[in-house]
C-alpha cells in the first residue's frame, strides 16, 4: 500500500510539472516568440507597419533633398557674387538651378559664372568691386618713434 500512495504522488508531482500541450497552448508559445522576433501573426498590421516605415523614409528623402537644394544654391549665390553685385539678380535672371549643375549633381561653376556674366548683362547691373589694396599697408614710411621713458628703462645697453 505505501507502495501505491508513492506512485500515485509521483504521478500526480509529474502532470503538475508537465506544461499544457494543448493546441491553444502551442499557439499561444508560438505568437510569443514571433512577437519576441518582431515578426506578427497579422498580415494586414505587418502592411500597415511597412506603410508607416515607407512614409517616414519618404520624409526623410523630401527632408534631405530640400537641404540638398539649398546647400547648392548657396554655392551658385557664393561663386556668382565674384561676377555680379547681387547674387539675387542671378535667380531673378531666370537661371534655374539644374541649369548650373554638372552631370554628376555637383555645381559647375564655369556654368554659374556664365550665368552670373548673362545676368549682370541682362539686367544692367554692375561688376563688384575689387577689395581695396593698400601695396605698402602696415610699412612705417615716417621716422621712427622714440620710446618713452618706460621702455628706455628696459632697452639693453
Amino acid at each position: 500500500m505505501t507502495e501505491h500512495n508513492t506512485t500515485e504522488t509521483t504521478d500526480e508531482t509529474i502532470d503538475q510539472e508537465a506544461p499544457d500541450t494543448g493546441p491553444d497552448a502551442t499557439e499561444t508559445d508560438q505568437t510569443e516568440v514571433d512577437q519576441e522576433q518582431g515578426v506578427e501573426q497579422n498580415p494586414s498590421r505587418r502592411e500597415a507597419g511597412y506603410r508607416v516605415k515607407l512614409r517616414e523614409a519618404e520624409a526623410q528623402r523630401d527632408q534631405l533633398s530640400e537641404r540638398l537644394t539649398s546647400l547648392q544654391r548657396a554655392e551658385v549665390e557664393r561663386i556668382a557674387a565674384g561676377k555680379i553685385k547681387s547674387a539675387q539678380a542671378l535667380w531673378a535672371s531666370g537661371a534655374e538651378l539644374a541649369d548650373l549643375l554638372a552631370e554628376d549633381g555637383t555645381v559647375d561653376g564655369t556654368k554659374v559664372i556664365a550665368a552670373a556674366e548673362r545676368a549682370r548683362d541682362q539686367l544692367g547691373l554692375e561688376a563688384p568691386r575689387p577689395p581695396l589694396y593698400v601695396p605698402k599697408e602696415g610699412q612705417t614710411t615716417g621716422p621712427h618713434r622714440r620710446p618713452s621713458g618706460w621702455e628706455e628703462a628696459f632697452i639693453p645697453a
